[in-house]
């Protein structure tokens, strides 16, 4: 049998989650994982050798055994939102309360801190950030619906929201309709009823339509902001938001990071892969790699960041399986572009 040293060189990278690359400030520190790797090569006795490559890495903890994601969920309370029955705010606000259940549950893996960001006609007044399960409930369940959809000020609360750089951020985008108001004059012409209908009070808009895109691409503005900032970004779209999953799309270059939903179900799975995705993000992935000579190689590892290789590579977790080519010491998958170093 001849054996094969293989060294598998970690170092701290910068992550992919939902919608928006991550800044390397906002991962803790991976250096001190403890990696082991292996190759064999057992001779059949027929002429062929069985080569067997295994590679494992801890996952990596905080101090106090978790991990940490700051929460922003950006909270429609247009008048429209009342529709429905049940409404569409309330089974919004069961599935708010489901989430933070689920993110702030004693034994959660994930240091979570939750923040509520209402909107109308303007962005509301904030919860501040959240620990509590009772404490985020009882501002949820206050919520009333009234007013317009404006989503241009809502995300300028949401990126103006002071952050920790060594916590990760996402930003939760609910809403049930497209874009009625904004902050910005945009560029229209004053003698457009879009653009000087409620000039006075501070915002633009018919607070019906969205007839030349004023309030669509000043809110996409505001919203690449964001995203530049370090900030994941999400959607949920209920019902009457048909414009948010192309919205998201040219936001953040991933359409998968918005779900469109219709009732208290869907609103749930939404949140829960949401959920699942910040979890899988700041916690482990399941890869197997093929580095062109050992076909078949087996590798498992939790390394708290999406695992490094060798050459062509394939990530298999809940959302799905991605193939990536090494290029340049990076490999690029549907919505994930992670460096590599592998050498044998």
């Amino acid at each position: 049998m001849t054996n094969y040293q293989v060294q598998v060189i970690y170092r701290k990278i910068n992550s992919t989650a939902g919608g928006t690359s991550r800044d390397s400030t906002a991962t803790p520190d991976w250096s001190d994982l403890s990696i082991t790797g292996e190759k064999t090569s057992t001779d059949n006795g027929n002429g062929t050798n069985t080569i067997t490559l295994s590679v494992t890495g801890d996952e990596k903890t905080l101090e106090n055994g978790k991990v940490s994601a700051d929460i922003i969920v950006v909270f429609d309370v247009s008048g429209s939102m009342s529709e429905g029955s049940p409404t569409r705010l309330s089974e919004a606000k069961t599935a708010v309360n489901d989430m933070a259940s689920s993110l702030l549950a004693e034994g959660s893996k994930v240091d979570a801190r939750i923040n509520i960001i209402p909107f109308s006609t303007k962005a509301l007044t904030a919860s501040g950030w959240m620990t509590d399960t009772q404490q985020v409930k009882s501002y949820v369940n206050g919520l009333t619906a009234t007013g317009g959809t404006n989503w241009e000020d809502a995300l300028i609360a949401a990126d103006e929201t002071a952050v920790e750089s060594n916590r990760n951020t996402y930003v939760i985008f609910v809403t049930d309709g497209n874009p009625t108001l904004r902050d910005s004059w945009y560029g229209g012409a004053w003698s457009d009823s879009e653009t000087k209908q409620y000039s006075s009070y501070g915002y633009f808009g018919e607070g019906k339509s969205d007839i030349n895109g004023y309030n669509y691409n000043a809110a996409l503005t505001r919203a690449k902001n964001l995203v530049s900032h370090n900030k994941t970004l999400y959607g949920i779209s209920i019902q009457d938001a048909t414009q948010l999953k192309g919205f998201i799309k040219e936001a953040v270059g991933n359409e998968n990071a918005c779900y469109e939903t219709n009732n208290l179900d869907s609103l749930n799975k939404a949140f829960q892969k949401i959920v699942n995705d910040i979890k899988e993000t700041l916690g482990a992935a399941d890869v197997t790699i093929s580095d062109g000579i050992t076909e078949g190689i087996s590798l498992d590892a939790k390394a708290g960041e999406n695992l490094t290789g060798g050459f062509t590579y394939t990530i298999t977790n809940s959302a799905g399986t991605y193939t990536g080519e090494e290029q340049n010491n990076q490999v690029e998958f549907v919505s994930v572009t992670t460096n590599v170093r592998f050498r044998l």
